[in-house]
């Protein structure tokens, strides 16, 4: 009786709210609001944030702050480096012999400094680890307790056989020269544990690059989104704690939920990290163990009086233990991992001078990096410049029965297509998502497409259509994600932790085994529809260990089954792949990039925001922005892609955005295709159509002529010029308007 009662109020305040709702925002197919630019800034002090990069006189040449080679020994040279070594601590300097600057892992005249006995220990020593003992975690450096080290000459550099003084754990460390790159290794083989005792993390030079407050012009690279700069002795680098961040994002398999200083959605999606001194710099490319790198950055003030960044690799995680299935009942217990995790680590320290030394000369040696090893290619055929990105329907939360919410039913799109066809927009995709009956949250189920989107005939239909027209129609996917409960130990297709718990980020997450087998089913499905393009989101961006009976899944082996199941869904190769976010071992299988980051996390002690990512990926795998209707800015972001030569997105519906309201989609605040198809047009015909010029280039250099002004030089040849500021600059006899970009087309070398 007392459940009828409730039933009837709520009915009654139902069509209350649906009245006062109506009187103020009309009816269901009202169209929204259309949109009017809005500007970037009056205010020029905004192009001297970490919102942009920096406007600076170039550095120029420096002397190094440790020059002195007393008491190291040379280990290998060639006609580009030098390797030093120091025989008790394994301390290295490196000469680059153009410039005849020196990059050191220690310190002269180390009584100078700020330090005292414990940090002067560590920054000397090329080795630090923390162990444990009976499950207490201690740190010991190589130059401690006296540790015993055999340095052993060979082809190329050293060797040096380690066993830690306090510990007793043993390491081989070899460091060789490979042209313009050093290499350190250490072999997972190699690592002897004393009974009892445990190695839990390895930090392998530390202070290689180290460089004192604000003594010498240059910056840290940091992997932080899209990339940020962190310069040496500006104001804003004041750090209450170090920026780290787990490369290629957490591992939820491992107990890990959250890492200071790193937001979600500007992971480390590439594995290396740099510095530049002056007119020198070096890349760090973390070659193997990646899996388990955990980057760090420190600013001059944060302990020591040095901006010094390293990389810290984790042979055992401590996690959490529930004891029981009520936390509140019983606290759950901090456990150590036992078992290690087996990797090799490998370290490559590319060495770069004069223009290369900055952002755009690390970015473009990590980019001839992955094409020497063939995890990428130069494009051969130009790709679509604009991603139309089509939300099909929702489920929404009703008083007895849950009720569905057609957004766009899928034969719309063909004539969507053909309206814009008719203005100019050729090259475009499109993309169809959240088509299944269970909406946007209806993973792991996939199909059937809800019969009030279209029957199976109208997509085939709508396929062809738009196949007829040159318009590849993607289906998105995602083979990670799981909306579904299970409790504390649920199914046994979903992903447990170390813990034996459901690992849990905003959703649940499959066993990559299951994925792979969830895949291998869907392939027939994707055939009797005719679907040979897939956008596939989360699965190229997460990266975690499962520990299912049976079906456990390390990092390494995870990336495996993402190849495979890539090649399952592909199996001839007349299909294309779209990847959200995809971290950069999965860029191998990346024909399309979708949501590449536009920003940085701007950190306060970021100064910088830089096209890193852009810059190794241009002219490789063409790349999307974010969906433009989701901006507070599109105008800035319109200039944005333009700079950083990303494609231009959109999520569009039929219906108006606010009937999701109610719905778990309630972030589609605006995305209407009458109210976006003029910008549309706008955006296509302005990127679109100075991308188009460049379509296949790389960007050779990236200059800043002013606070909000900048020049992009592609390999054809061709400028783009943005303006980002609000008045008008001229550029040897060029004038950029105001909040605008042009095109300069030349010949190669000139300007």
């Amino acid at each position: 009786m007392g459940r009828k009662i409730k039933i009837i109020t709520l009915l009654f305040i139902l069509t209350a709210a649906t009245a006062v709702f109506a009187y103020s925002n009309g009816t269901s197919n009202r169209a929204e609001p259309r949109h009017v630019p809005t500007r970037i800034s009056d205010d020029p002090i905004i192009f001297h944030s970490n919102l942009f990069t920096q406007y600076t006189e170039p550095f120029g040449s420096v002397e190094s702050p440790n020059p002195s080679l007393d008491g190291m020994v040379m280990a290998a040279e060639n006609e580009f480096l030098q390797l030093y070594v120091t025989p008790y601590s394994l301390a290295i300097k490196v000469v680059n012999r153009i410039t005849g600057y020196i990059f050191s892992s220690t310190l002269d005249n180390m009584e100078d400094h700020r330090l005292n006995n414990l940090w002067r220990n560590r920054v000397n020593s090329a080795l630090t680890i923390d162990f444990a003992i009976d499950g207490n975690t201690q740190r010991e450096s190589l130059t401690l307790n006296n540790s015993y080290v055999n340095l052993r000459m060979i082809d190329s550099g050293f060797a040096a056989h380690v066993v830690f003084g306090e510990s007793r754990i043993g390491v081989e460390l070899l460091v060789t020269l490979e042209g313009r790159d050093i290499l350190i290794s250490i072999p997972h083989e190699s690592i002897t544990e004393p009974e009892g005792v445990q190695i839990v993390q390895l930090h392998a030079y530390p202070f290689f690059g180290a460089a004192k407050e604000g003594e010498i012009p240059g910056y840290m690279f940091i992997p932080d989104g899209s990339g940020a700069l962190i310069r040496y002795g500006d104001i804003r680098n004041t750090m209450v704690s170090p920026w780290r961040t787990q490369v290629y994002g957490l591992n939820l398999g491992m107990g890990q939920t959250s890492i200071a200083n790193v937001h979600p959605g500007f992971i480390a999606s590439v594995p290396v990290f740099g510095k530049v001194h002056g007119d020198n710099a070096f890349l760090a490319i973390i070659e193997s163990g990646d899996n388990y790198a955990e980057l760090f950055a420190y600013t001059a003030g944060l302990i020591t009086e040095f901006n010094w960044m390293y990389a810290l690799f984790t042979y055992r995680y401590t996690y959490t233990q529930p004891t029981t299935r009520d936390e509140t009942r019983a606290p759950a217990v901090h456990r150590l991992q036992q078992n290690k995790n087996i990797f090799d680590i490998g370290l490559r320290l590319r060495f770069l001078e004069g223009e290369d030394a900055s952002y755009v000369g690390l970015a473009r040696a990590y980019q001839e990096y992955l094409v020497e090893r063939g995890w990428l290619s130069p494009l051969t055929e130009p790709a679509p410049a604009m991603r139309l990105e089509f939300f099909g329907g929702e489920v929404a939360e009703g008083l007895i029965f849950e009720r569905y919410i057609v957004m766009t039913p899928i034969e719309n799109i063909p004539g969507y297509m053909s309206r814009l066809n008719r203005r100019g927009v050729e090259n475009v995709m499109a993309v169809y998502r959240s088509f299944a009956r269970g909406g946007s949250l209806s993973f792991p189920n996939r199909f059937p497409v809800d019969r009030r989107l279209g029957n199976a005939a109208a997509v085939r239909n709508t396929v062809q259509t738009l196949e007829e027209q040159n318009i590849p129609l993607f289906f998105h996917t995602d083979y990670s994600r799981a909306f579904v409960s299970g409790g504390l130990f649920g199914r046994s297709d979903l992903a447990l932790g170390i813990n034996g718990r459901l690992l849990y980020w905003g959703n649940f997450f499959l066993s990559p085994r299951v994925a792979l087998e969830q895949a291998r089913r869907d392939v027939s499905t994707f055939d009797n529809f005719n679907i040979r393009h897939l956008a596939i989101e989360t699965t190229a961006s997460v990266l975690d260990s499962t520990f299912n009976e049976g079906a456990t899944a390390t990092r390494g082996e995870s990336r495996l089954i993402l190849k495979e199941l890539a090649q399952v869904l592909n199996p001839t190769g007349q299909g294309k792949l779209a990847l959200y976010r995809p971290n950069a071992y999965a860029w191998p299988l990346t024909q399309l990039y979708f949501d590449i980051p536009m920003s940085s996390s701007r950190h306060l002690f970021v100064t910088d925001t830089v096209p890193f990512l852009q810059i190794v990926l241009r002219g490789h795998i063409n790349y999307y922005a974010p969906f433009a209707n989701f901006s507070a800015n599109w105008n800035r972001d319109l200039l944005r892609m333009a700079d950083f030569g990303a494609y231009p997105s959109f999520l569009l519906t039929s219906e108006p955005a606010h009937l999701l309201s109610d719905t778990v989609s309630n972030h589609i605040f605006s995305s209407q295709f009458d109210a976006w198809e003029d910008l549309i047009v706008e955006f296509y015909s302005r990127v679109a159509g100075v991308l188009y010029h460049v379509r296949s280039q790389p960007i050779i250099s990236r200059e800043m002529l002013a606070p909000g002004v900048v020049k992009i030089t592609y390999g054809n040849g061709a400028k783009i010029f943005v303006n980002y500021t609000s008045e008008a600059f001229e550029y040897n006899g060029q004038i950029i308007p105001a909040e605008d970009f042009l095109l300069s087309q030349g010949q190669k070398g000139a300007d």
